[in-house]
């Protein structure tokens, strides 16, 4: 009888072998728990091997303001994640939904796409308690009312 050794599959870093800093998280709970930020945006480091915070939105910020940002990572060719604190009403139910974007725009290069497709799942693991995911690729994508559509769709 040999030693028998188990793997935990679940925990295994992300195929894209890029890691997501602890900043990363402890930002993501001030946003859910704090509501201390408007949006965060995060982007994988220049060398490929994190994922940082790039942008704090503060309270005073707007949706707009989010995506004015994700489209100067377009501009680069650029891929972002970001999270926006989405708040919003449906049938006189006032709710609030934190949303977890993957900004890949179609203008973005094939390396920055794979990359960070193949990275979103370690993010998205490390964030507990995500409840909407929007991936956009274009403007249509980015519209406030494909958002809304998203956050309310178990309200109507």
């Amino acid at each position: 009888m040999g030693d028998t050794r188990y793997i935990n599959l679940n925990n295994a870093g992300p195929s894209s072998g890029v890691a997501v800093c602890d900043d990363c998280v402890r930002v993501f709970f001030e946003i859910k728990r704090d509501h201390k930020w408007q949006y965060v945006i995060y982007k994988i480091t220049d060398d490929l091997k994190s994922i940082v915070v790039e942008e704090r939105g503060g309270k005073h910020k707007t949706y707009q303001d989010f995506v004015n940002k994700l489209k100067e990572a377009e501009k680069k060719g650029q891929c972002r994640y970001g999270l926006f604190d989405v708040k919003f009403s449906c049938n006189d139910i006032h709710s609030e939904k934190l949303a977890f974007f993957l900004w890949s725009p179609d203008t973005a290069t094939t390396r920055q796409k794979m990359v960070y497709s193949t990275s979103v799942k370690a993010l998205k693991q490390r964030f507990n308690g995500l409840h909407i995911f929007i991936q956009c690729n274009d403007e249509t994508d980015l519209a406030l009312s494909h958002v809304f559509d998203k956050c309310s769709a178990k309200y109507v």
